[in-house]
């Protein structure tokens, strides 16, 4: 999915100068980002087939651009939490600015991008260097941040990027296995098992990695629906944590 920031500005808007006006910015731009999202998710989970959705740029990114109570107002005015937002990707990829360790790479000013479009970066490389060490910073409370650093040549950075992608994309394959096991054992068919079904469901799918300590850790954080009954989705999501 495109950057929506740049979607914005190639449509003719302009970032804005004065707080008030930053924040109706980044408000606009977060309610078009979820929209989008949902939009590309709708559509990849309508393929009936397994998709692998990459967003240039998340919504935490916004943080990076505002004061905290800035920020604060553009969650309020979203009704969104930091929580929610970090919920929303299983896996960031922060992909080092050229301006650190491949200056000679890095444009700003008024220059063309990848695309070949016209556009102006403002920040000189210590500027971006610095933005970019305040979004890494933003994202610190996400489980699956993977850092691309420019360590050799560009095609070596993508082949990191791709190893986490693909990383990413196992484990997901191994916790959506997990789910249609949960769900074939869903008696009531409403989302939740017995915890002790979900104990001998776990042991049949890995009785060596899912080890009694194991469960019973997992389960410490489990959402309890009464009677032991176990919400299975939120479960998998704890463990996925």
């Amino acid at each position: 999915m495109p950057e929506v920031a740049t979607i914005l500005f190639t449509g003719g808007c302009k970032f804005p100068d004065g707080e008030e006006k930053l924040i109706t910015f980044e408000v606009a731009l977060s309610q078009l980002q979820q929209q989008m999202e949902q939009s590309f998710t709708q559509i990849a989970r309508s393929t009936g087939q397994p998709s692998v959705i990459f967003f240039d740029r998340g919504i935490l990114d916004n943080a990076a651009y505002l004061p905290k109570e800035g920020w604060e107002k553009v969650l309020a005015a979203t009704n969104l939490t930091e929580k929610d937002v970090l919920r929303r990707y299983d896996s960031v990829l922060h992909l080092v600015t050229a301006a650190d360790g491949a200056e000679k790479f890095y444009k700003w000013g008024n220059v063309k991008d990848d695309s070949g479009n016209d556009v102006y970066r403002k920040e000189s490389p210590e500027m971006a260097r610095e933005l970019d060490q305040k979004i890494l910073a933003v994202w610190s409370s996400h489980p699956r941040v993977g850092r691309i650093q420019n360590e050799s040549s560009f095609s070596d950075k993508m082949q990191q990027a791709v190893a986490c992608v693909s990383e990413q994309a196992n484990r997901t394959l191994q916790f959506l296995s997990i789910s249609k096991v949960f769900q074939a054992n869903d008696a009531s068919n409403n989302g939740t098992i017995l915890s002790k079904t979900l104990r001998t469901c776990l042991k049949s799918i890995d009785q060596q990695k899912f080890s009694d300590e194991t469960i019973d850790e997992l389960l410490k954080y489990a959402d309890v629906a009464g009677e032991e009954h176990i919400q299975y989705d939120n479960f998998i999501v704890q463990m996925a944590a």
